[in-house]
């Protein structure tokens, strides 16, 4: 046993106080903040530091808060060793010697130190014999519904989801900043409120490393050190980008490496979809760290730049990227160019020589904004190519879709773990799931955490291990007398270790000891080969036994039997068939030193004799005759007989199954429900299944002979019916049975299903209203005591639509509708009350939009009216942020006053609206509890969508969004508005007048044109101009009057007075005209006065 120091180790870390002299800030200019106003960032540091930070009135104030950052970053660790660290003591073996079995006792009884119900949540478990057997190291962050409170557990459960082991790790840190792996066998690298820590299972001793990161902690077995990540803020052109350094940290906690991203990611490379934390650009979110300590490569994931990266840790040079901005051509599964293969993903790790494995969120995919499809991806490189293809992928359905956290690995048996974390999954009542993956994409082992009442629960990533090294299991051995005997084991290390480890083996031959030596188990849980060359055997039985045992001593073994003979001789196949089986044949499998005379026997009857040298031979018992026979294999030398074997088979002749008694053919009433009864048999039963009307109904299994079985028959429609029964055999044969059913009618008629909803939204589209009759012959559809229409009943089905609400008449209001239904002899009826209504609407959100939202919980309580129930929205991988859809024709507009208010219980928070989600947002401003907005000081009309954002505190409770100026038609009193017309005076030397208006209404309705109150035209108005033709036939003055009507039965009416006169007349009452006339007569008549006179003085 080990022996451990205790030791207390008291840290302290002073206050840090910042004391800035620039130019025009004098001492007196400082004030302590306020830490409710302060950025994120520095909020977060002062509460996990507890730092006090001083801010200035004057503009540098942004330089000062990024200095206060730096100054954190750069902050001795806060606990401090004394002495050498535990770090090396915790990843030394454990001497206590080997380990049999899979758990053990004193791992049980630490599991039972301080026991709290976690996993108090109801898991679905698959697990096959296909999955890996082993145990699941995960941490879990569970939340309290109600109060946000949360609670972090690093926990140890077996393959069925018992707890075997758990941790506390504290109710602060995210979930993403806590990873736990394995670093040898018998310790975890993890992290809890405190930062970085080692924890050896077996003696339950921990050791905090006095640092602290996010997202990782990654082992470096070579310097003892550790890799995390660290976050800073870098100001460029006045907008804050939230950059970050690799950093490396001794034993001591002390960095001795780092590596700056800022060296090679750039703003341009910001995500289109706008990443934010705070108002910080979350420019590249770095989540994965991991080490290759053979190549002295780190390799690290950017995700939102959707790009990992390999960088030289000797020199810190950036060797290439793999992603959107990396160096390769990217090819899919398909073999397709693409842009990107993953969008913001994590865990990325190397899995052999150039291939790795990435978890793929499918988050913020830029090919595809509706995209969720998460998956597991392989991604095989060519490093002088510059080629990356996809080699092998796994999509999961959309009920598995993670937009962030997520694990893939690799296992020892070339299955894939996967982890979708997420509280939440569209479409599924599941939280977390982790799901085990075999090559061909089929679930082998899966556990899904069902929602609890009281807490969600949160996973980021997941590991499979075992205690001790695995072994595969060789099949027994027979081999020939004077043969060399070997046996090869696969053998993998208990986890899935990044570097080789060294281990020993023993192997047993018959319980004494044959052999030993060293094991160098390979990394990437890659498999080693371990053969064991046992030599030539002596004749007879032999146990070999392989114990591997890890770097302290857990060991595991496995036996196989070697059968040393002069001959050894295995038979497979079936020992029951009928004729026709695809599976008929037996087959023996062998070796022989010397010939054998081999005879083979039927019911004692010789069937064949041959000399057999090791060659397999078979004997297909489709070709004996049906019956129950007696098989006899015998093996003989010049000795005698040196293997005997019998054994029965059992022959069925291929005959189809047998309905031995089935219903007869029914007439019933409808409604009826009689059980039909068969009896079934057949020697090989293999299924049965019952179809209606030729449509199939149901199918089960059928495996016990003769069966009994009774089916219910469903209520069907009146008329005639087949139910057919259709029964297969293993050798395909199938037998038919059918019976007609006739269903009377009732009488009298019977109407069963009436319209639903009745309370119907005026003017949408695709309104019916359906009954269900049952004996009908003849129907009348009543509306308001008025016939609406009628006919024959061809179907059970009566469907009347709504084709046009306007030519219908079909306006807001209460109307019966009464279905009369009749036969030969009597009639019923019934009748339903609908009402139309216009679209109430309502002002508050109707709906989250869940593709343009992220990082909140219980989103459906942020929907309709205030109520004290809250959605939650909070910072994790960046601001979490929801965003929220008013509804259809129920924007929030710009009127007097204030126009809406944002109803939240704590937390600030950011305000930002749109017409629609795909336009950009405008930001209203910050502000935390109820806030009101009038759009018109930001100068908007309205807005449908509105987005609201984590900014600041623990979290956002937001209840509701109360809207105060909704466009939805509450009502209309407001009477059409027709455009006047001024009398006029039209003639008869025309047909007709044409006298048109122009009016306008929110809801048209329907019109009516009088002339001298006589009606002559009306119909339906759509709000477009109404033209009238006034015939010019009679001279007479008219009035023309038209009346309009709305929905709402506001009406609204105008006149012309329109006098028609002879043409003639218009002549006399234009004075030029007149004396235009009477001089060119008087010129006419001068005219002709002077030519009678010329012709009489000629005559």
């Amino acid at each position: 046993m080990l022996s451990y120091t205790i030791r207390i180790c008291i840290s302290f870390l002073p206050r840090l106080w910042v004391v800035c002299f620039i130019k025009g800030c004098t001492p007196t200019t400082a004030r302590r903040y306020n830490s409710e106003s302060a950025h994120p960032m520095i909020q977060s540091l002062e509460k996990k530091r507890g730092l006090s930070v001083v801010r200035f009135k004057e503009p540098k104030t942004r330089e000062l808060h990024l200095l206060v950052i730096g100054l954190f970053l750069l902050t001795p660790p806060f606990s401090q060793h004394t002495g050498s660290s535990l770090l090396a003591e915790l990843v030394s073996i454990d001497s206590r010697g080997s380990l049999q079995e899979p758990n053990p006792s004193n791992l049980q009884s630490l599991s039972l130190t301080n026991p709290v119900v976690v996993l108090d949540t109801e898991l679905s478990i698959i697990n096959t014999p296909q999955a890996l057997r082993g145990f699941n190291l995960f941490v879990v962050v569970r939340s309290n519904k109600t109060t946000g409170a949360k609670d972090l557990f690093l926990l140890i459960t077996d393959m069925e989801g018992n707890v075997e082991k758990q941790k506390y790790l504290g109710n602060h840190a995210l979930v993403a900043n806590v990873p736990a792996e394995f670093i040898n066998s018998t310790t975890i690298l993890a992290g809890d409120d405190a930062g970085a820590f080692l924890w050896n299972i077996y003696t339950d001793e921990t050791d905090h490393l006095g640092f602290s990161g996010h997202h990782e902690y990654e082992y470096n077995a070579v310097n003892q050190t550790v890799f995390t990540l660290r976050s800073y803020v870098k100001t460029i052109n006045d907008t804050d980008y939230l950059y970050g350094n690799i950093m490396e940290f001794d034993k001591n906690g002390f960095i001795v490496w780092s590596k700056d991203t800022q060296d090679f990611i750039y703003p341009y490379q910001w995500c289109p979809y706008e990443d934010l934390i705070g108002d910080a650009v979350d420019l590249i979110h770095s989540n994965t760290v991991f080490f290759d300590e053979n190549e002295n490569i780190i390799y690290f994931n950017g995700r939102n730049v959707n790009t990992f990266y390999k960088i030289d840790h000797a020199t810190g040079e950036v060797i290439w990227g793999l992603g959107e901005y990396g160096n390769f051509t990217l090819y899919d599964i398909n073999g397709v160019e693409r842009n990107s293969l993953f969008y913001h993903a994590h865990a990325v790790e190397k899995i052999d020589e150039n291939r790795f494995i990435v978890f793929d969120n499918d988050y913020h995919n830029q090919s595809d904004v509706d995209s969720r499809g998460s998956a597991i991806r392989e991604i095989l490189i060519n490093e002088t190519a510059m080629t990356a293809n996809v080699s092998w992928q796994w999509v999961s359905p959309e009920t598995y879709w993670s937009e962030r956290w997520g694990d893939a690995d690799r296992l020892a048996n070339n299955n894939r773990l996967g982890t979708f974390g997420t509280e939440t999954h569209v479409n599924t009542t599941v939280g977390p799931r982790l799901v085990e993956i075999d090559d061909e994409g089929n679930i082998v082992w899966g556990m899904d955490f069902k929602f609890h009442p009281d807490y969600f629960y949160g996973i980021y990533r997941a590991e499979r291990f075992c205690y001790s090294p695995i072994l595969s299991s060789p099949s027994d051995v027979d081999i020939l007398e004077g043969e060399a005997a070997s046996i090869s084991w696969d053998t993998w290390y208990n986890f899935r270790s990044k570097r080789e480890i060294n281990g020993t083996y023993e192997i047993l031959l018959d319980g004494a000891y044959f052999e030993s030596g060293q094991i160098q188990y390979d990394r990437y849980w890659r498999p080693r080969q371990l053969t064991a060359e046992l030599g030539v055997l002596p004749a007879g039985i032999h146990n070999v036994t392989l114990i591997a045992s890890d770097e302290a001593g857990h060991s595991f073994s496995d036996s196989v039997t070697v059968n040393v003979a002069g001959f050894w001789l295995e038979r497979s196949g079936p020992e029951i068939i009928e004729i026709g089986e695809a599976q008929h044949t037996l087959t023996w499998t062998g070796d022989t030193l010397s010939p054998l005379q081999c005879e083979i026997r039927v019911d004692s009857e010789m069937l064949e004799s041959f000399e057999w040298t090791g060659e397999d031979f078979s004997l297909d018992l489709s070709t004996l005759d049906p019956g129950t026979r007696e098989i006899g294999v015998e093996m003989t030398n010049s000795s005698g007989q040196v293997h005997y074997e019998h054994f029965e088979v059992t022959i069925y002749p291929a005959e189809s199954p047998i309905v031995t008694s089935s219903p007869s053919n029914l007439a019933i009433s409808w409604n009826e429900t009689p059980v039909l009864s068969w009896s079934l048999e057949d020697n090989r039963p293999s299924q049965w299944s019952i179809y209606i009307d030729g449509t199939l109904h149901t199918t089960d299994i059928w495996e016990e002979s003769p069966l009994a079985l009774d089916w219910l028959l469903p209520v069907l429609d009146e008329g005639s019916h087949n139910i057919t029964l259709t029964i297969h055999d293993k050798a395909g044969h199938q037998a038919i049975d059918t019976i007609w059913i006739e269903i009377d009618p009732p009488s009298p008629p019977v109407i069963c299903a009436t319209p639903h909803p009745t309370i119907i939204i005026w003017g949408r589209d695709e309104v019916t209203f359906d009954w269900q009759v049952h004996g009908g012959q003849e129907y009348e559809l009543w509306r308001n005591n008025t016939l609406k229409e009628s006919g024959p009943l061809e179907t059970t089905h009566l469907s009347v639509p709504i084709e046009s609400w306007q030519t219908e008449r079909w306006r807001p209001g209460v109307y019966n509708l009464t279905l009369v239904v009749s036969d030969a002899v009597s009639q019923v009826s019934h009748t339903t009350w609908i009402h139309i209504i216009l679209d109430p609407g309502d002002p508050y959100a109707d709906d989250v939009v869940n593709n343009f939202s992220g990082w909140f919980l219980s989103g459906e309580n942020a929907l309709g009216a205030p109520d004290g129930e809250y959605a939650r929205i909070y910072l994790d991988y960046a601001n979490g942020f929801m965003t929220l859809d008013m509804g259809e024709s129920e924007e929030v507009v710009n009127d007097a006053g204030n126009d809406f208010v944002v109803v939240s219980e704590s937390g600030e928070y950011r305000v930002s609206v749109a017409a629609s989600v795909t336009d950009a947002f405008t930001s209203l401003g910050r502000s935390e509890g109820n806030t009101s907005y009038d759009l018109q000081d930001f100068g908007l009309e309205e807005f449908r969508y509105i987005r609201v954002e984590f900014y600041s505190g623990e979290e956002v409770l937001l209840d509701a969004i109360v809207g105060y100026n909704v466009n939805v038609p509450l009502g209309d009193t407001i009477p059409p508005d027709i455009y006047e017309l001024d009398d006029f005076s039209a003639y008869d030397n025309v047909p007709s007048v044409g006298i048109t208006w122009t009016a306008i209404d929110d809801t048209p309705w329907s019109y009516a044109i009088l002339l001298n109150d006589t009606l002559v035209s009306s119909g339906y108005w759509n709000g477009s101009d109404i033209t009238y033709l006034l015939a010019t036939n009679v001279t007479a003055s008219w009035n023309v009057t038209l009346i309009l009507e709305d929905l709402m039965g506001n009406t609204a009416s105008s006149s012309v007075v329109v006098e028609i006169k002879p043409f003639l007349a218009s002549i006399w009452e234009n004075p030029w005209i007149a004396l235009g006339l009477i001089s060119v007569t008087g010129a006419a008549v001068l005219a002709l006065a002077l030519g009678l006179r010329r012709m009489k003085r000629n005559s």
